[in-house]
């Protein structure tokens, strides 16, 4: 495949970090009064951690 394809699904993805664009799962990280919301894509979440 072409860099150039690489290049933009490399864009693509940083896309959807940003916007929170369809995100399927809520993670919540922290304890008591200092809980952080992490919104994520159960999609990626599987093709990248051995966790999911």
């Amino acid at each position: 495949m072409s860099s150039k394809f690489w290049a933009e699904l490399s864009s693509d993805y940083e896309k959807l970090f940003e916007t929170e664009i369809g995100y399927d799962v809520i993670i919540y990280a922290g304890e008591e009064q200092n809980v952080k919301e992490i919104h994520a894509h159960s999609n990626i979440l599987c093709a990248r951690s051995q966790y999911f």
